[in-house]
């Protein structure tokens, strides 16, 4: 039996200045996030190194769409394999995978089990390999940076429900948007099947293999004046 649960959270801080038309203030936003994504980008150079970005469209066109598990979103990556428990190996190295969330390093406990985090809360994101810079740390086999989505980029909510084969059911819930000068999004979902892992046997049901997964993350973002 396996359960897990997941919460991340985000803190961005930058200028605006509220405008006082709705129209007016909605391309304002857009441009300012849009702003905030370019300049996160320039923390993580990518100077001597092999880059394979996803973006959004690439994971809904994936046959499960956002539904996808993580690890096999990375799998359509050139040197990238899954062992028995999930865990990605990039050019076989053993795992040693560094994961970033704008920016942020996810801490050493969770880095190695891709499958924790969710697709749907993915704007973009990139397996950097290769030659890569001393700032990047230790964990140089690959550096999976994630992008995530904000309310001003992806304004409204939505809701799908997913099943399957072994018991599969997988609901899920996502929400964004903007408030003044503060910029939201959340998601949520719930998974249970019958096949956790890979099956070590040749039934056609493991034995002792249900898992019980729920995961959650948030993004908050208070835009500050211009200076």
């Amino acid at each position: 039996m396996t359960r897990t649960f997941m919460f991340a959270g985000a803190l961005a801080c930058a200028g605006l200045t509220p405008a006082h038309a709705d129209e007016n203030e909605a391309a304002t936003v857009e441009i300012v996030a849009k702003k905030l994504n370019e300049a996160r980008n320039s923390l993580m150079p990518e100077t001597g190194s092999t880059v394979y970005r996803f973006t959004q469209e690439d994971v809904t066109n994936l046959p499960l769409g956002e539904a996808t598990p993580f690890n096999q979103l990375l799998l359509q990556a050139p040197g990238v394999a899954e062992d028995s428990f999930g865990q990605l190996h990039v050019r076989g190295d053993h795992a040693n995978l560094q994961y970033r969330i704008n920016g942020v390093i996810i801490p050493e406990s969770i880095s190695g089990f891709g499958q924790t985090l969710d697709t749907r809360f993915f704007d973009s994101v990139s397996l950097i390999t290769g030659a890569l810079p001393a700032q990047y740390g230790y964990r140089t086999a690959g550096v999976v940076d994630i992008h995530t989505k904000t309310g001003a980029l992806n304004p409204g909510g939505t809701a799908s429900l997913t099943v399957g084969s072994f018991a599969t059911v997988n609901p899920s819930v996502e929400y964004g948007g903007t408030s003044g000068p503060v910029d939201y999004y959340v998601t949520g979902q719930y998974l249970y099947d019958q096949i956790g892992i890979e099956n070590p046997s040749s039934s056609y049901y493991p034995i002792h293999d249900n898992t019980s997964q729920g995961k959650g993350f948030g993004y908050v973002s208070y835009l500050l004046s211009n200076n």
